[in-house]
């Protein structure tokens, strides 16, 4: 898997806040804050994931067979 250099814009004391944490887990922020991003993203991932479910058991959808998506996607 490949590598992307990205720049973004911290809140200075959330900055502080990495910067202590990269201290105390001697790892660097690239590493740390790639974890973290990884983590909440799942972390999304999941909340969508209820979210649907919630909805299709409270009848927002019905469920369809493999015919039906195969034909939806025009496959």
């Amino acid at each position: 898997m490949g590598t992307v250099r990205r720049s973004f814009v911290l809140p200075e004391p959330l900055d502080k806040e990495l910067d202590a944490v990269v201290e105390l887990l001697k790892e660097n922020k690239s590493t740390l804050v790639t974890r973290a991003l990884a983590f909440y993203l799942d972390h999304l991932d999941l909340a969508v994931a209820k979210e649907r479910a919630r909805r299709f058991e409270n009848g927002g959808r019905k469920s369809r067979n493999a015919a039906e998506i195969k034909e939806s996607l025009e496959l």
